[in-house]
């Protein structure tokens, strides 16, 4: 979808300029110098992408890419993936990758080094080579919360009194009133991300260079991202406890 302005190659995002970059002239771009394909509705905010679909098992993912690579990142299926291109729900911010496919592959290679029995699949040279990023979706909650709270502790001491010692204990109640705000309450919204591997991988850098970023669909060049499959209100009561 984002093509080099200088001759026309492909661009993809560079981790390390941060910045779209050229396959071809290696000419490089800021991602705000691209002005995006949105529609803004009555209901929600929107944004062009392609899309496709994997003809085994369904999965769907999204991408600024022409054409993705002939496996399924869901099922790991050798198979056809259907292209569309559509309009959907445009997230309101991003987190770009800032490690690389040759340093993921590496740091999964050691992690698995020593894993006895481990299936020759995750070993193969091809399969290790084809590596993707892949954005997943989160829904990002602000949350309000008071109530009372009453605690039972207890608390201990050691005396001595006549040449013995002695255990003096006390039993208290606290009750107190608290009222809180919690921004930016992440939960992963992709029903086929694991969740303990989402909960693993927090908490993620929200300031700074490394940081969240207001989206924009270029920073899916060269890279994948998982639709949000879990609506946001089947999250909220687990958010609030």
């Amino acid at each position: 979808m984002y093509k080099c302005p200088n001759c026309g190659g492909n661009l993809f995002y560079d981790l390390n300029a941060r910045k779209l970059v050229c396959e071809s002239c290696k000419s490089d771009f800021a991602v705000d110098d691209f002005p995006e394909e949105a529609e803004v509705t009555a209901d929600r905010d929107e944004f062009y992408i392609n899309s496709f679909v994997c003809s085994q098992c369904g999965g769907e993912i999204v991408s600024a890419d022409e054409q993705v690579t002939g496996y399924c990142p869901f099922c790991g299926s050798q198979t056809e993936v259907k292209k569309t291109s559509e309009y959907t729900e445009r997230p309101e911010f991003i987190l770009p990758f800032t490690i690389s496919r040759d340093n993921c592959r590496d740091k999964f290679q050691n992690s698995v080094s020593s894993v006895p029995f481990l299936p020759d699949e995750l070993k193969d040279a091809d399969n290790l080579s084809s590596f993707v990023g892949i954005y997943m979706p989160f829904w990002l909650y602000n949350v309000r919360s008071e109530g009372h709270i009453t605690e039972n502790g207890v608390s201990s001491r050691h005396t001595f009194e006549g040449g013995k010692e002695y255990v003096v204990t006390r039993y208290y109640t606290r009750d107190y009133d608290y009222r809180g705000r919690f921004k930016r309450i992440p939960k992963d919204a992709s029903i086929t991300f694991d969740d303990h591997m989402s909960e693993a991988i927090l908490p993620y850098p929200v300031n700074g260079a490394d940081g969240v970023k207001p989206f924009h669909p270029a920073y899916l060049c060269g890279f994948y991202g998982d639709l949000p499959t879990v609506d946001a209100d089947a999250c909220k009561e687990t958010v609030l406890n």
